[in-house]
C-alpha cells in the first residue's frame, strides 16, 4: 500500500526524497561514480565518524541505494527492508522481558510495537526510524542478554558497531546513547566495588562545579533546540508553538511539560481526524504501560541495576530533548518509538508482575522466572 498509493501519510515528504536519492545514487553506481548525479556525497571519514556533518539523503540514500541495483520493484524492496528491521526491534524487545521475567511480559511489551497504526506506518516506509529502533534495541539485547555463543568482548563490539550505524542516521541521539551507558557504567562500578561510596559522594559534590563549567556548551544546546523547535513550529498538529525555551531556568521549567507531550500527545482536546483519533488511543495506552512501568523498573532492577539506570537515564534525557525540540505531534509519533520501547519493556514486565494471562499459543511453560531465565541464557 505505500508502495502504490499515497495513503500513508508518512510515506509522502521525507520517504520520497529518500527513495528518489537512493535511486539517483543507484544510477550512478552503475555507472562506477555513485554521486555523480546528486548535489552531495558521502565519503569514508563521514561514515567512520557519526557526528561529521553530511547531507541526510546522500547518507540514507546510500544506505537504501543497493536496493535499487535489483531487478523487480526497488521501491518495495526498500520498504519491505525496513520493516523487516522494524521487526526484528520488536523481536529485540520481547528477548529483553523475557529474559528478565517470563514470555508473557515479552509479550506484552511487544504487542504495542507490533501493532500501533504510527510505528507500522512509519516503518513501513523509507524513513530512517526502523534503523535507528533496531540499532538501539539491538545493542540493548547485546549488552543485557548473556550468550554462550560468543565471547563477552565480541558483544560489546558488535553493539558498538549497531549503535554507530543508529547515530549515522541520527546523530542527535549520541548525548542520550553517551548518558545511559555512562549511568549504566558507573552503577556498575559501584556494584563491583570498583568506586567506592566516598569517591560517588566526591563526585556528587563536585557536580555543580562541572555544570558550572559546562555552562557554555549547555547554552549552545538550548539555542539549538530553541532553533530546531521554531523551524518545526508548524503545520496543523502543532502545538505550544509559543514556549521556546531560552534559558536553562526556562528548560528545565518546560522539560516535563515537553515530556509529556512527546510521550503522550495528541490528547483528547487535539484530536481532529481518524488518523488523529488512533494515535490518541495510542497515548491513552502508554500512560497505562508508564503506570505499569512502576512495578517493572523494581522487579529489573533487583535483577539488573546497571541495565534499569541506563534505560531510565537514556529514557529520561531522550524525552527531555525531544520534549524540548518537537513541536508538533506528528513529528513527536515518529520520533518517540525510538524511545517508548523502554516504557514497553519495562510496563511489560510491571503488567506480568501483577496480572497472568491464558494465552491461545502459548509453546512453553514460563511458571517462572527463574526457569524462563534459564532457558534463554543459550539462546541469544
Amino acid at each position: 500500500m505505500t508502495t502504490l498509493t499515497t495513503l500513508n501519510p508518512d510515506s509522502t515528504g521525507d520517504a520520497v526524497g529518500f527513495g528518489n536519492t537512493a535511486e539517483t545514487i543507484a544510477r550512478g553506481l552503475r555507472e562506477g561514480t555513485p554521486y555523480q548525479y546528486t548535489s552531495s556525497s558521502i565519503d569514508l571519514s563521514q561514515l567512520l565518524v557519526p557526528l561529521a556533518s553530511s547531507d541526510t539523503y546522500a547518507l540514507w540514500g546510500s544506505f537504501l541505494a543497493p536496493f535499487w541495483m535489483l531487478p523487480g520493484p526497488s521501491g518495495f524492496y526498500a520498504r519491505l527492508g525496513n520493516a523487516l528491521l522494524g521487526a526484528f526491534a520488536v523481536y529485540n524487545v520481547y528477548l529483553i522481558a523475557r529474559y528478565y521475567h517470563s514470555h508473557q511480559a515479552g509479550v506484552v511489551a511487544a504487542l504495542p510495537m507490533t501493532f500501533y497504526p504510527s510505528i507500522v506506518a512509519v516503518q513501513s516506509t523509507l524513513l530512517r526510524e526502523a534503523i535507528v529502533l533496531f540499532g538501539i534495541t539491538t545493542a540493548a539485547r547485546l549488552l543485557l542478554l548473556p550468550s554462550h555463543r560468543r565471547s563477552r568482548l565480541l558483544s560489546y563490539a558488535l553493539a558498538a558497531v549497531v549503535l554507530h550505524v543508529s547515530l549515522l542516521q541520527r546523530d542527535d541521539n549520541v548525548i542520550i546513547i553517551v548518558a545511559a551507558i555512562a549511568a549504566a557504567l558507573a552503577v556498575h562500578a559501584v556494584n563491583s566495588g570498583y568506586l567506592s561510596r566516598r569517591s560517588v559522594a566526591l563526585a556528587a559534590s563536585l557536580s555543580p562545579v562541572a555544570f558550572v563549567l559546562s555552562l557554555p556548551v549547555i547554552r549552545d544546546g538550548i539555542e539549538f533546540l530553541a532553533y530546531t523547535r521554531e523551524v518545526r513550529a508548524s503545520g496543523r498538529t502543532v502545538y505550544l508553538p509559543d514556549v521556546i525555551p531560552q534559558t536553562v531556568v526556562e528548560l528545565t521549567a518546560f522539560s516535563w511539560v515537553g515530556a509529556v507531550y512527546f510521550l503522550y500527545a495528541p490528547f483528547p482536546w487535539m484530536i481532529e481526524t481518524i488518523p488523529d483519533l488512533l494515535v490518541g488511543i495510542e497515548g491513552l495506552i502508554n500512560i497505562a504501560f508508564t503506570v505499569a512501568a512502576v512495578w517493572g523498573v523494581r522487579s529489573l532492577g533487583q535483577k539488573n541495576s546497571p541495565a534499569t539506570v541506563g534505560l531510565l537515564v537514556g529514557l529520561c534525557v531522550a524525552v527531555v530533548l525531544y520534549g524540548v525540540g518537537t513541536v508538533n505531534y506528528g513529528t513527536g509519533m515518529r520520533h518517540r518509538q525510538m524511545f517508548i520501547w523502554v516504557i514497553f519493556l519495562f510496563g511489560g514486565i510491571g503488567v506480568s508482575e501483577h496480572v497472568r494471562f491464558a494465552w491461545p499459543f502459548q509453546w512453553w511453560s514460563d511458571d517462572s522466572a527463574t526457569s524462563t531465565q534459564a532457558l534463554n541464557s543459550g539462546t541469544d
